[in-house]
């Protein structure tokens, strides 16, 4: 590293009193001294950061029972999670690890690929040098990556010095500019999370715009502005750098502060990742040779005679003369971190006793990791019990949002008809057969913090204990259990009635279904590229996808091979 970039580190990633608007209740010294026992002279970064975290993990656990009203600056780091505001937990953490010397900086996306929120995280150089993300104070170096920070959208960095690079200083002088880039304190870095290309777009709007924009789609059917690209009038066209693959946009400009389209949405899409491109967090710096193509005629052209023939210039095209039926399960993907729940509980267990605190009979044990929805597990059991308790291996919270148990008719138990299970198809509908045995009802058992949403029939309700369980007062048999991890219930929702849409120039409706299994059946829909199914009953969060030999794959989600 030159003497120059070693400055601009400095002065960027550890100089800075301030990382945005915070209000500066506390000199950087003082600071200093309530962080340096604890973060000074110790190993490395990943060691310093290590203990900030623990260290504010103790102070929101000795503050659990504490609810400001409003902010308190650099104490927010103190209680839990105050009002989950990544913005201010970054700009503090930004400014505690710079009063003591670790070099940290603020970046953040204005819309993650897969939701409608923003987020902001710290960055700071690992072992060898290359910059890595977290969201301090909850995450040490690179620890959300997978979970999180991977899907976020353009990625930018809040700078102490002004770039010139930026639509603040492009714009013309009564050119409307997005709140969000008026600043001159950002800098692109989308290259270093994503595998990213110059795309040069014609341009062929009469306006004397300097500046268009890359906009994503939101679930309120609004279109939210996320990078910039500079219009060269001489050659009709507006260069776009750092465009990440695979990604969805919309091309757009501004006259006044109306939002226009000036172009097809499109994806550059790859099958695969390309060797001349750096991966994600693998540099600190913008290749040189970047790779710049060209749109002629709605397909790619490259420079140099070089030919990606990886790349793809996709458009939203639909032939409203062709129809297809269109079996639907979902409305937005499985969470990631849904999935870490019901990891968690494989190799849980059923017991059953006749003393609330005795010794209790293993009944069963959960050997596969379960599915988001109702599904029933049954297990041989001769016994009678009064107690009966669902706990996970290894004391983790079971995240149950819903259980029935089930046994033969009992005239000294409050004997219900249990839940349907969920049907997937027609075919499974014509084969379901009805259910011989009944939901027994009990009194939750005291396990932790309100169990009783286990047994509440609500789905959007979960237990966070580690076990819950059922009295039932009197000895019963029971042989079975129906439950529900804990889902975001983004499936198809029985009773709920939803509205299928398809892009054609723009989003039109193609008809309301009211669900009455956990599937829907469209028919005669438009063939489109991309397709939108929204919850009119409950529910906000949604995603397009395609569908492509009769399956759903969700936008940015899941792979699709063209």
């Amino acid at each position: 590293m030159t003497i120059e970039k070693i400055l601009i580190f400095f002065k960027e990633f550890i100089l800075p009193y301030r990382t945005t608007n915070e209000y500066l209740a506390h000199k950087r010294s003082e600071i200093r001294k309530m962080y340096e026992s604890l973060l000074v002279d110790t190993a490395s970064i990943r060691t310093q950061i290590e203990h900030y975290k623990i260290y504010v993990d103790k102070c929101r656990w000795i503050n659990h029972h504490t609810k400001p009203k409003g902010h308190l600056g650099i104490y927010d780091l103190f209680v839990p999670k105050f009002k989950m505001d990544c913005h201010n937990m970054t700009n503090w953490s930004c400014n505690v690890l710079r009063a003591c010397g670790i070099p940290t900086i603020y970046e953040f996306t204005p819309k993650w690929i897969d939701r409608d929120n923003r987020h902001f995280w710290c960055v700071s150089p690992d072992s060898i040098g290359v910059l890595q993300p977290y969201t301090a104070p909850d995450n040490n170096i690179r620890e959300d990556w997978e979970s999180d920070i991977k899907y976020a959208g353009k990625v930018y960095r809040k700078t102490y010095g002004a770039q010139k690079n930026t639509p603040y200083f492009w714009a013309d002088e009564d050119e409307f500019i997005p709140e969000s880039f008026k600043t001159p304190l950002l800098s692109d870095q989308t290259f270093r999370y994503h595998q990213t290309i110059t795309l040069r777009l014609p341009f062929k709007v009469d306006s004397h715009n300097n500046i268009a924009y890359l906009a994503m789609f939101t679930v309120d059917n609004k279109l939210v502005p996320v990078g910039w690209g500079k219009i060269d009038h001489s050659k009709h066209e507006i260069i776009f750098e750092q465009v990440p693959l695979n990604t969805l946009f919309f091309p757009v400009c501004y006259d006044a502060d109306n939002m226009l389209p000036i172009a097809e949405p499109f994806i550059i899409y790859s099958s695969s990742k390309l060797k001349d491109i750096p991966e994600p967090l693998t540099t600190n710096e913008l290749p040189r040779n970047v790779v710049d193509v060209s749109v002629v005629d709605g397909k790619l052209s490259f420079d140099k005679q070089t030919k990606w023939s990886d790349l793809k210039y996709l458009t939203l095209n639909c032939d409203t003369s062709q129809k297809i039926r269109m079996h639907l399960l979902r409305k937005y993907p499985q969470k990631r971190r849904m999935k870490t729940f019901y990891e968690k509980l494989n190799g849980a267990c059923l017991l059953g006793g006749n003393q609330e605190r005795g010794e209790y009979d293993t009944l069963c044990t959960i050997k596969e990791m379960p599915v988001p929805y109702l599904q029933e597990i049954a297990f041989e059991n001769c016994k009678q019990y009064r107690y009966y308790r669902f706990c996970t291996s290894n004391s983790e919270p079971v995240n149950i949002a819903h259980m029935e148990f089930l046994g033969n008719y009992s005239p000294n138990h409050n004997c219900v008809i249990p839940t349907a299970l969920p049907v997937f198809s027609e075919e499974e509908l014509v084969r379901q057969k009805s259910c011989q045995l009944y939901r027994i009802n009990g009194v939750p058992i005291r396990t932790g913090s309100k169990p009783e949403y286990a047994f509440d029939n609500n789905y959007n309700t979960y237990v966070g204990a580690a076990s819950i369980g059922m009295d039932f007062k009197t000895p019963v048999q029971i042989t079975s259990i129906r439950f529900v991890p804990r889902n975001a219930n983004n499936m198809i929702v029985p009773g709920n009635s939803y509205m299928l849409l398809y892009y054609d120039g723009e989003w039109k409706e193609h008809k309301v279904l009211r669900a009455e299994h956990q599937y829907l059946d469209f028919e005669n829909v438009p063939v489109a590229t991309l397709y939108w199914l929204r919850n009119l009953t409950e529910g906000k969060e949604e995603l397009p996808f395609f569908y492509i030999n009769e399956k759903q794959y969700f936008l940015h989600i899941d792979t699709v091979l063209l």
